[in-house]
């Protein structure tokens, strides 16, 4: 899968262009009717580029590497609220149930081992706000609260301390410090230049 990035329609169509001449020299054919483009934010929309004669389709939302992209490349809290109650109730069924469940500690583990990466798959490349992260964070705490077979009035101190549970914006924020990370340790990132001149400038004025 192969995603060409710019600012502006000249670049798109000279990266297609670029694209369209490796395959072919690669022998490789990409199918036109499984490409598509989308404008990201304050980019140039409603413009047409071509991936040999064929016109690329504009879309509003497409999904890549398992990420559902729109034109803010926001968020898509809803869906994955689905598919975190989704592999829960796959993974537990019955399990949810304090009384006739497995063990809390177990069931926990199944949730953070499992549910936790596939809600927050991504999730630090991605815009969101602090709503997204709440309705993450209730549900874990509905999720806790269950398999413990605490009631809804619990406090959320009390309903995590039990399991040593971490909360979900620790869990993000961990995600992205450990991007942020992985950007910093290549040394042709423009994330790292800025930190070295950031550095510089500080030595300078110190």
């Amino acid at each position: 899968m192969t995603a060409v990035l710019a600012e502006n329609q000249h670049e798109v169509q000279a990266l297609l262009d670029i694209v369209e001449n490796c395959t072919k020299r690669d022998l490789v054919t990409i199918n036109q009717n499984k490409s598509d483009l989308i404008p990201i934010t304050k980019c140039q929309s409603n413009f047409s580029v071509y991936l040999g004669k064929d016109e690329i389709t504009q879309k509003s939302e497409i999904k890549h590497l398992g990420l559902i992209r729109n034109s803010k490349n926001k968020l898509n809290t809803e869906d994955r609220l689905k598919l975190a109650r989704k592999t829960l109730y796959d993974l537990l069924g019955l399990g949810l149930h304090a009384r006739k469940g497995m063990s809390p500690i177990v069931a926990y583990k199944i949730w953070k081992t499992y549910v936790i990466p596939r809600a927050s798959y991504g999730i630090e490349v991605m815009n969101f706000t602090e709503s997204d992260i709440l309705k993450l964070e209730r549900l874990q705490l509905k999720v806790c609260r269950q398999i413990q077979g605490l009631p809804d009035r619990t406090a959320n101190i009390a309903t995590y301390s039990l399991l040593g549970v971490e909360p979900v914006e620790v869990v993000v924020d961990r995600l992205i410090l450990t991007f942020l990370g992985n950007l910093l340790h290549n040394k042709e990132t423009l994330e790292l230049k800025i930190l070295e001149r950031q550095l510089s400038m500080a030595k300078r004025n110190g």
